[in-house]
């Protein structure tokens, strides 16, 4: 996936799962909340996109460390720290 395609693809996944906490927020009854129709259904179907979000974060994670080779001895989350906040250095070095 590029770029492009990351975003909405995240953004939907990201509204897709608030709008399912939403309604299982209604419940004050665990059990009632669970036994939604097609629960188990649409709870795959979202690690199912999560799983290929991941993916795709994982990917571009590896085009900047091609790019910036000292980018290898950082850990994904230190790296898109690095990468969220390169216009800010002083949030960078922390």
């Amino acid at each position: 996936m590029n770029d492009k395609i990351i975003l909405p693809f995240f953004n939907t996944l990201l509204f897709s799962n608030q709008e399912l906490v939403t309604e299982i927020e209604k419940y004050k009854n665990v059990v009632e909340a669970t036994n939604q129709p097609n629960l188990y259904e649409r709870l795959e179907g979202l690690q199912g996109q999560l799983t290929l979000c991941e993916k795709a974060l994982a990917e571009y994670l590896e085009t900047k460390r091609l790019a910036f080779p000292r980018f290898y001895f950082v850990s994904s989350a230190d790296l898109l720290d690095i990468l969220s906040n390169g216009n800010n250095p002083t949030a960078v070095s922390k």
